[in-house]
């Protein structure tokens, strides 16, 4: 009986999705949500999170993220811009991935929060690639990574 039990478990376990991998729209919303949160706290997501950040991008942006190229790099990568609106982090919404094997763009938008004075609605592509199961952050607005 308790092993009929633990079956029907885990097969309704698995038939409601939690079994499948996080589809590369949500994978996009819940990073840029961690990250403008940590910027609005006045952390720096890259160099406070290296665990965290090298298991959110692909092996070839971690690497870039954490060499003296990006040290020089005059821009947030993430964010393709020197500054940024902090009601952003509510307004984030991204439309459905167009998916190509294990590669796949998502256009994400930043909305600021009404009256807000700050930079106005963005708008950008999210390149993801497919690394051991998950999608990972590829690049950002098609940037090429500076060596």
């Amino acid at each position: 009986m308790k092993t009929l039990l633990l079956s029907i478990f885990v097969f309704a376990f698995c038939a409601s999705g939690y079994g499948q991998a996080v589809k590369p729209e949500q994978t996009a919303k819940d990073f840029y949500k961690w990250y403008l949160t940590a910027l609005n706290a006045q952390k720096d997501p890259i160099r406070d999170n290296k665990r965290l950040m090298l298991q959110k991008v692909s092996a070839r942006l971690g690497k870039w993220l954490y060499s003296k190229a990006y040290e020089e790099y005059d821009a947030d990568y993430f964010l393709d811009a020197q500054d940024y609106d902090e009601t952003w982090v509510n307004g984030i919404t991204a439309a459905p991935a167009a998916t190509n094997g294990n590669v796949s763009t998502v256009k994400l938008t930043f909305t600021p929060k009404k009256g807000s004075t700050g930079f106005g609605v963005r708008t950008m592509r999210i390149k993801f690639v497919k690394e051991n199961g998950a999608w990972k952050i590829d690049s950002v607005n098609n940037r090429a990574l500076v060596r």
